[in-house]
């Protein structure tokens, strides 16, 4: 299991229908292929993100 900070992940909905961007993002885990994104307005579910396409993701920079 990884932890990940990450200031922006893009990923695409199963069939490319939609494509989503969130910012400001609190925390992104990652274990066994699945993606959990965190926000300040809504956590989205194992199925949403694990079912998708991450099209780009950024780490937040480390000082």
């Amino acid at each position: 299991m990884t932890l990940y900070d990450l200031s922006v992940i893009i990923f695409q909905d199963v069939g490319g229908e939609n494509v989503h961007i969130f910012l400001d993002i609190n925390s992104t885990l990652q274990s066994d292929g699945v993606v959990v994104v965190s926000t300040s307005e809504k956590c989205f579910a194992y199925s949403t993100i694990a079912a998708a396409t991450v099209l780009f993701f950024s780490e937040r920079g480390r000082e």
